[in-house]
């Protein structure tokens, strides 16, 4: 860990190591363990954590432990995930491993998944790709395995003001998520939304699961699943604030 990290950030940090150590199976710890390589190294880009802080960019590792641990059942190997502010790209190499497995002697030829990370910062996005590429995935994201994308995936919102208003006249092009890259098998969203966007919905398989939170003032996580059937079943998981 950086000794030049705020103090914040150590005890963040050291809690953080501390939560996933007991929640997260094994073989994704390893990925864990360099969470502070991802936020430590801005390779002389003008990110620094204090900035991370101050924008409400930077999320704690065990929240992201958290958001996979709900989300696990369809994290399998093939499977396609959308992490929706994706900041240092920490969580999409999570992600990665989880559906992208390297080559063992059983599975000399594993499936491969695909992670997309979206951020409307595109500095953040140039960051995360070589986080990513210090972290040895830097083939994953030359091959498409990882996509890390400068996009904007809150602009739903406008695009339900301009239906309301324009009557169906609105770039086809602004919506909430990444369309082009769905169907998703799970939907990871980590900032709040005023309410749920249907188009995130619109964007999981059937089946598929999403984790969100969603609201203003008062805040809620929700996981939204997706049926086989195409049935979308809501739960509210806990309230954030």
């Amino acid at each position: 860990m950086s000794s030049g990290a705020p103090m914040h950030t150590r005890i963040l940090l050291s809690y953080a190591y501390f939560f996933v150590r007991i929640a997260l199976p094994p073989d994704i710890l390893k990925v864990h363990r360099s969470w502070s390589d991802y936020l430590s190294s801005s390779h002389g880009k003008d990110i620094s954590l204090t900035r991370l802080f101050s924008s409400g960019r930077l999320t704690g590792s065990a929240k992201h432990a958290y958001a996979i641990g709900h989300l696990l059942p369809f994290l399998k190997p093939g499977a396609r995930v959308l992490d929706i502010g994706s900041g240092s790209g920490y969580l999409c190499a999570v992600l990665h491993h989880l559906v992208s497995p390297p080559p063992s002697s059983t599975q000399p030829n594993p499936v491969q998944g695909k992670v997309i990370g979206i951020d409307h910062i595109p500095e953040l996005v140039e960051w995360s790709k070589k986080n990513l590429e210090k972290d040895g995935l830097g083939p994953a994201v030359r091959d498409g395995r990882i996509e890390m994308i400068a996009t904007d995936g809150r602009q739903g919102e406008f695009y339900d003001v301009c239906h309301l208003w324009l009557a169906n006249i609105v770039f086809p092009c602004i919506f909430p998520g990444y369309p082009l890259g769905g169907p998703y098998d799970a939907i990871h969203v980590g900032a709040a939304s005023p309410t749920l966007p249907q188009a995130l919905v619109d964007q999981l398989k059937s089946p598929g699961k999403m984790f969100i939170p969603v609201g203003v003032y008062s805040q809620a996580i929700w996981e939204i699943e997706k049926t086989v059937t195409g049935e979308v079943q809501k739960r509210r998981v806990m309230d954030v604030m």
